[in-house]
């Protein structure tokens, strides 16, 4: 807006307000307001509920301890490993894409954590997608 249209505007909001009457609060406003505060209903404070519950954290714990020691049991005590053999991984013979030639070795550390991150990330997509969910219902 220009400054001569905003100078008139402002002349005429003064003059509008100039006419307009003072406007008396009554004498029990205070109270008013206070009784409309006081019939709204309070809400309860929400009580702290943790996510992951003592039941389901024992269990996970459980079947984690559970699972270690079936593997360790089933594994011969004359036999390395069953993942020893996973220790020379060949991504070449994996893609089976022969123009190029992807020729390298991947320690087992690299194989359990990309595979844990995707595990992690799979779980924690499913979960918010969940909560996301349940909180616009």
């Amino acid at each position: 807006m220009s400054k001569k249209s905003t100078d008139k505007l402002d002349v005429f909001t003064r003059k509008i307000v100039k006419e307009l009457p003072e406007e008396k609060v009554s004498l029990s406003f205070s109270k008013n307001v206070m009784a409309s505060i006081n019939a709204l209903e309070v809400n309860e404070t929400k009580v702290y509920k943790p996510l992951i519950s003592k039941k389901v954290w024992f269990v996970i714990i459980s079947s984690f301890i559970g699972l270690i020691i079936y593997g360790w049991k089933l594994i011969p005590e004359d036999q390395e490993g069953y993942l020893s053999e996973m220790s020379n991984i060949n991504i070449g013979d994996i893609l089976n894409y022969s123009p190029f030639d992807l020729n390298f070795k991947v320690s087992n550390i690299t194989v359990y954590s990309f595979v844990f991150l995707a595990l992690m990330i799979s779980i924690q997509i499913i979960y918010f997608k969940h909560r996301i969910d349940k909180q616009y219902e």
